[in-house]
C-alpha cells in the first residue's frame, strides 16, 4: 500500500496492530472516525509516511512520542478534534501542520523548535491566548501562518510575523473586544 483512506469508520481506538508491517505507506487518512486517543507506538511501523490526516475525529489526547518514528512526515492534519494541549513532539521534516478548530489555549514554548522545514502552520478556530514571541523566529521556510479566530492578545508576538508572506490573524481579540464592549456599556459617556 502507498495510500490508505478511511472515512466515517466507527474506530474509537487505533493500535500498532492496525498498521503493523505497512512500512511503504506514504499517506494515511482517518477522517471523520471516532478516534479519541493517539497512544505511543501506534505509528511506529509507518517510517515512510509523508502525510497523516486525522481531521474530524474526537481526539483529546496525543502521546508525547506518538509521531516520533514518523521521520518522513511532511504534512500533519489534526483539525476539528478536541485537542486542548500541544504536548507531542514533531519531526524536523514537517512542512505543514494544521490544528484548526480544536480547543488549544496556548502554543507551548519550543513546540515548533524541531520543525526547521515548516512552511505552513494553521491554528485558526482555537482559543489560543498565549504564543511565546520566539515561536516562529527560527522557522526560515515558514511562509503561511493562520491564527484567525483565536484570542491572541500578546501583541509583541505579531512583530515576528513580518517576514511571513501570508499571516492570517483575522477575528482575534474576541475576548478583549467583548470585555471592552462590556466595560463601555456599563459606563456613562
Amino acid at each position: 500500500f502507498k495510500s490508505c483512506q478511511s472515512t466515517k469508520c466507527p474506530l474509537k481506538t487505533i493500535s500498532y496492530e492496525n498498521f503493523e508491517g505497512m512500512k511503504s505507506l506514504k499517506t494515511l487518512q482517518l477522517r471523520k472516525s471516532q478516534i479519541q486517543q493517539i497512544n505511543s507506538g501506534v505509528f511506529d511501523d509507518l517510517i515512510n509516511l509523508e502525510e497523516l490526516v486525522l481531521d474530524s475525529n474526537m481526539i483529546n489526547f496525543i502521546a508525547e512520542d506518538a509521531f516520533e518514528k514518523l521521520i518522513n512526515l511532511e504534512r500533519l492534519h489534526l483539525g476539528f478534534n478536541q485537542i486542548t494541549v500541544l504536548s507531542f513532539s514533531l519531526g524536523k521534516n514537517l512542512k505543514n501542520l494544521n490544528i484548526f478548530d480544536n480547543q488549544v489555549t496556548s502554543i507551548p514554548k519550543g513546540f515548533l523548535k524541531n520543525c526547521q522545514n515548516m512552511e505552513s502552520f494553521g491554528a485558526y478556530g482555537n482559543n489560543i491566548i498565549s504564543i511565546p514571541p520566539e515561536t516562529f523566529e527560527s522557522l526560515k521556510n515558514l511562509d503561511s501562518v493562520n491564527l484567525g479566530e483565536n484570542d491572541c492578545i500578546n501583541s509583541y508576538f505579531y512583530k515576528h510575523l513580518e517576514f511571513i508572506a501570508s499571516a492570517f490573524i483575522y477575528d482575534n481579540f474576541r475576548r478583549l473586544n467583548h470585555d471592552i464592549r462590556k466595560k463601555c456599556a456599563s459606563e456613562d459617556y
